[in-house]
């Protein structure tokens, strides 16, 4: 997370080579630096919303997998509220975020977020502590690890 008290943090997760072998990415989930994931804030328009001091244009990538036709990324984008245990690993936009490769896979830009949601009324009075993060007053549970994609062709 961008907001992170170790703003040089580094978590690299996930790895996946593109299709046509020529590239391998990586992600950073603490600083959500590949592909420059908060570039035209596209998790901003996916972000929840129902607690102000959460930044808005925040991904926190987990694991990715290419799609069969290698255009583009699927990433797991972590939630406000870590499931697993708190660390830094909090996002903004949980769900999973879409990169379309370019330049023949060497780059990549996040182009939408299928945003996924999980609300838990019941825990809205109690605060969700994440070191290194924020603490999350809201009611957004969902929190991706991991991303699969499916060929419908195999089917």
């Amino acid at each position: 997370m961008g907001t992170t008290t170790n703003p040089t943090g580094r978590d690299s997760h996930g790895i996946v080579a593109t299709r046509n072998k020529k590239y391998v990415h990586t992600l950073d989930r603490i600083q959500a630096e590949a592909y420059s994931l908060r570039t035209d804030n596209v998790c901003e328009l996916f972000a929840v919303t129902d607690d102000s001091n959460l930044p808005k244009n925040d991904p926190s990538p987990d694991l990715l997998e290419t799609t069969p036709d290698g255009e583009y990324l699927a990433l797991a984008f972590r939630g406000p509220a870590p499931v697993t245990f708190s660390h830094s690993t909090q996002g903004s936009c949980s769900g999973v975020g879409i990169v379309k490769l370019e330049r023949d896979g060497r780059r990549g830009k996040l182009v939408t977020v299928l945003r996924t949601t999980n609300l838990t009324p019941d825990l809205s009075t109690k605060p969700v502590s994440v070191p290194g993060g924020v603490n999350y007053a809201g009611t957004e549970r969902s929190d991706i690890h991991m991303v699969a994609v499916i060929d419908r062709k195999l089917w």
